[in-house]
Formats: C-alpha cells, structure tokens, sequence
C-alpha cells in the first residue's frame, strides 16, 4: 500500500511525542495542545542527546504557517531532527528476526497422491517434463521469509509505501502476493523438532530485494514514467537553448581590425565551451531525473509450514538426474531444491 502524506497538525504531532515518549519512560506534561513539558532520560533522552543523559525541555509544535525562525532544540515540526530521532527510537536495528510455525491443514497432513503432485507440477513447471517420483513422500516443514518494508522513493515528489513480501527459502522463488495473503492461523504449540537454520544475512537481502523489486513494479513505472515526461520536456528547453545561443555566435560579425585567423579560433573555442556546457546541463538534469529507492526493513519473519520432500527424476541430457523438491500443500506448490 502506498503511505498518503499527512496534513501537518501540530495537536497530532504533540500527542505523537507525547505517547511516543510516555512508552520509552519519559515524564510529559501536556501544557497546552501545542505544548508539552519533557523530562527524559535513557532512551527518551537520546532524542536530544546520544548519552541518554537527563534532558528537561517546554516543547512547541508551531502551526507549518507560523511566522518567525524555528529553534530546532525545543520547536518540533515535520522534518525537524528530533521527530526524526524518535521514529528511529521506536524502530530500533538491527531487526529482530522472529520464527513463527503455520497450523497444520487437514491436507498437509497427507502425503499427495501421483495425480495431484502430476497435475500441480505441470503448472508450476509447465515446459518441464512429466512428474516423475524416485522415492517416496517424507513429511517435511518449508521455510518462507515474510518481511515488512518501508521504501522511500526520491523522484520529483518524494513518497513512500509500505510492502510486505515474502520469498521461499527453499529456492529463492518469490511468494506471491494471492499465497502471501492467503489466511493462515499460527500453531500455538508447535513441534519442537522443527529444523530450524541460520540465516545468511547477503542471501537474505538479496531475497529480499528481488521479492520488493517485483512488488513495486507497477509503483515504479508509474514514478518512471512521470519522471521521463519532465526529463524530455527539460532536455528539449536546453537543446533549445544552446541550440539559439550556438546560432547566434555564429551570426556574430567579428570586430573591425580583428584579425581573422584570430576570430576563427575564438569563434570555435566558445562554440567547444558552449557543446561543453551543453553536455554538463543535460548530464545534471538525467542525474536530477533519477529515482532513487531506499528500503527500510521493519519486520522480518520466518515462517515454517508443513510440506512433503520427495526426490524426483529430471532429464539431463541423454540422462537423468535426481533432484530434491517440496511440495507444499497448503499453496499447491513445487519448489526444487538448488544443488549444492
């Protein structure tokens, strides 16, 4: 979902802080709606100072109208240093990652039949060969990362939108977002066998930004296209600009007694300078064009969910091959395990 920016309130800001401070330990006195009196220590206190040491201060939260110069030590409003030192308090890094086991269907709890691994495998592989089993189904749990993340895009307008994704440890493979949102209750007494792995923190971000960069898409061709109109309008006004400004130094008549030689050589030395400057400005306005996207990772979960493991037969040239795959019931899904 994309984040609408909010209409600056200084009531709404004041009761932010003040809530947001009054959770971290700080004692905060509303004395007036655009005013809160702080004493803050520890955490609270690293808002102002990054000892934590005690810090007592009258807060006002101006109208975004207000006349006059903001102290940013004691005016809060969007934007300013302190609001945004505490939305980073409340959000701290690292992320924790937390492990959560899905309850079991009835379905996961059977190994599938040839007819339904055959048939849910020639959709997930449609130009793979037959489904061809080489052992037998063993009860097994599938690994799925789900993640929450804030991204900040920085176009012409700055926006930011929210995405939860989620990608299958076991292959790598994105997770839809029609599986993703699929309504699954947790297990409150999970088994106590589940295998749980260490997680390799450069697999996980490339995961990741491979789930996020297929979920923005559509957000990202929207802001690309907007940013390509504006580009090409700015590109055109300088054309046409040192397009005239070239004309018009060659219609330039030399002064009398210049000599003529001399007049050439000059001529093109501020026609070489004016390509120059040309190249500069167009170069500027393709760097002022660009977007940039900067993910911020707010929550990050690792899912286990039962599934059956079975080794199945891949032709390999004049060969076959054996490789390890999983299905998981719940989503009718086949993921192949990568050979190590």
């Amino acid at each position: 979902m994309k984040l609408e920016r909010l209409t600056p309130e200084p009531g709404a800001l004041a009761s932010f802080f003040d809530d947001s401070l009054v959770a971290m330990g700080a004692v905060v006195e509303r004395t007036w709606y655009d005013q809160l009196h702080v004493l803050a220590e520890g955490d609270a206190a690293r808002v102002w100072n990054a000892s934590g040491d005690l810090h007592e201060a009258d807060l006002r939260f101006p109208a975004p109208d207000a006349q006059g110069p903001r102290d940013a030590s004691i005016d809060v409003f969007p934007g300013c240093p302190a609001t945004f030192r505490l939305a980073e308090l409340l959000n701290p890094r690292p992320v924790a990652v937390r492990r959560a086991v899905l309850a079991a269907e009835p379905a996961s709890l059977r190994a599938p039949t040839d007819e339904v691994a055959g048939r849910t495998w020639s959709q997930c592989f449609p130009s793979s060969p037959a489904f061809s089993r080489a052992s037998a189904f063993l009860p097994t749990f599938h690994f799925r990362l789900a993640a929450v993340v804030r991204s900040e895009i920085q176009a012409i307008d700055q926006s930011w939108s929210v995405h939860r994704v989620q990608a299958s440890l076991a292959d790598g493979s994105p997770i839809g977002r029609a599986e993703a949102e699929a309504v699954q209750a947790f297990d409150p007494a999970p088994p106590p066998d589940v295998p749980w792995s260490p997680l390799d923190p450069a697999r996980v971000q490339a995961l990741l930004a491979d789930a996020l960069a297929i979920d923005m898409a559509p957000e990202i061709a929207a802001v690309r296209a907007r940013q390509q109109r504006h580009l090409a309008r700015e590109l055109r006004r300088i054309d046409e600009y040192f397009a005239s400004y070239e004309q018009e130094l060659r219609a330039r008549r030399p002064r009398r007694g210049t000599d003529p030689e001399a007049a050439r050589n000059n001529l093109a030395a501020r026609i070489a300078a004016a390509h120059a400057e040309h190249q500069r400005r167009r170069d500027d306005q393709r760097h002022r064009h660009a977007i940039r996207v900067t993910p911020h990772l707010d929550a990050v979960l690792v899912l286990a969910e039962r599934a059956w493991e079975t080794t199945v037969s891949i032709p390999s040239g004049r060969d076959r091959a054996s490789r390890r795959a999983i299905y998981v019931p719940h989503a009718r899904r086949w993921h192949l395990v990568p050979e190590t």
